[in-house]
Formats: structure tokens, sequence, C-alpha cells
């Protein structure tokens, strides 16, 4: 029989399995995101119980069987309290739970030779700055722009992606289906088209360059309708989670 594994993970998705079991998605770094069965997790009482819920952060023990993984032991670690207790971060962690789940393969690892490109604990470092900055927006805009930087889809916000010229319209187009910002004279040939302000497009430049979050982004509403627009296309999938988020921004 295989040996226990244990692996620190953050778990992306919950899902009620027979009468009282739950399938839990989670994300960890040596392993990346894979799929473990919490036995019991729903009787009363159950030690798996607070555990077993999207966006805690543990250190999981699994048993490897034939075909699933079966957790046999956790430690908490955090559940992010703030993050829970108010409606607008808990579906901010939701939508960033909801692109980690769709945008990332089975079973691959982070990389360990640049922690730049480390998803995991750029996703970890997301839901802390989530749970602290007091400008919530703010935080999701950088693990949005992180993330999409970690996959290997981050736009050309800056320089149009198709001649190479920088920015110099305001406001100017952008294209997700081109990757990027597209200069006026070039935007026709592009029907998903649509118009950012000049700021917007700078902030996510900068943001995205950023180590940690930021404490505030201008525009950080329309920062995030412009990375939905982006991750949609992207990802070719419905984000209801994200859907949500999106329109219940202020205008």
């Amino acid at each position: 029989m295989a040996a226990d594994v244990t692996a620190e993970a953050v778990v992306l998705r919950r899902i009620d399995s027979g009468e009282t079991d739950r399938r839990l998605t989670l994300l960890t770094r040596e392993f990346g995101k894979l799929d473990v069965v919490a036995k019991g997790a729903r009787k009363p009482g159950s030690r798996l119980a607070g555990s077993s819920e999207p966006l805690v952060h543990a250190v999981f023990t699994w048993a490897e069987g034939r075909s699933r993984r079966f957790v046999t032991q956790v430690q908490p670690l955090t559940s992010f309290p703030r993050i829970r207790s108010e409606y607008e971060r808990t579906l901010a962690a939701l939508a960033l739970a909801e692109l980690a789940m769709v945008s990332l393969p089975y079973e691959s690892p982070s990389p360990y030779e640049s922690d730049s490109l480390d998803i995991y604990e750029i996703y970890l470092a997301s839901l802390a700055a989530l749970e602290t900055t007091e400008d919530w927006t703010a935080a999701l805009v950088w693990g949005e722009a992180r993330l999409m930087q970690a996959e290997g889809v981050h736009p050309e916000w800056t320089t149009c992606v198709v001649s190479g010229s920088d920015l110099a319209e305001n406001p100017a187009w952008v294209s997700p289906r081109a990757g990027g910002l597209v200069a006026e004279q070039l935007a026709l040939k592009h029907e998903d088209r649509f118009l950012v302000t000049a700021e917007t497009l700078i902030a996510l430049k900068k943001v995205a360059d950023l180590s940690i979050a930021p404490a505030h982004v201008n525009g950080s509403h329309e920062c995030l309708r412009v990375l939905f627009a982006f991750w949609r296309h992207a990802l070719d999938s419905r984000l209801p989670a994200n859907e949500t988020l999106i329109q219940g921004l202020p205008a």
C-alpha cells in the first residue's frame, strides 16, 4: 500500500459526494491541482468538516487509493476570517478560486526555479491580500493580473500587439482575441474590440509587475472589467462567480 502524502494546500472547490462525504479540489505547490475525498466530512462533529470548506488553507495528509485519494488528517492554518465575514471579499475570493479551477491543469506542480511563476504562492498571496488590504478591489486586480502573468496569457496593455507602437490614444482600443492594446487605425479589424481609458491600461501594466499587492489601484473597477473580458476569452469558459462579481460593481 502506498505511503500517505502530506502537502500544504488551499481548498478551491467542495462538492458533496455520497451521503456524508465531500470531494475537494486542492491547490498545492508540489502536486498542482488535485482531487481528494474527505470521507464523513458532512457528519455532525466530523473533524474534517471545517477544513473541507472552500478557501481553507491547511496541511492535508491523504492516502493514495486505486483511483482516488482519501484525506486522513488535516492541520488547519487559516480560514481567512475577514474574507468569510464580508460578502464582497468572499465573492472576490471565490472568483479568484474559479479562475484557478478553470485555468490550471490537474497535477501540474508549480515550477521551483522561478518564484515569479509559482502559481501556488501567487494564489495564496492573493488570498492574504484580500484578507488584509482595505481596498479589496486593489488586491483582486493584483491577484488576477499576477495569475494571468503566471499562466502565460498576460496581455500587452500599453504596446500595440499588431504594430508595436506605444499607447497614444485615450481612450484606447483593446482586443482580447488580439492579446491586448490595438492602435486606433488597426482596431476595426478586431470585432471583439472595446474602449478602455489609458489610465486603466497603465494601471494594469504597473500592477502586474508588483511583487506585493498595492494598497490602491486607480480605476480598479474598470481594471476588473477589463481583466474579466480577457479571462473569459483566454479560458473560453463560463465564469459565473466572476460574472456575478462584475455585475455587482458600481457603474
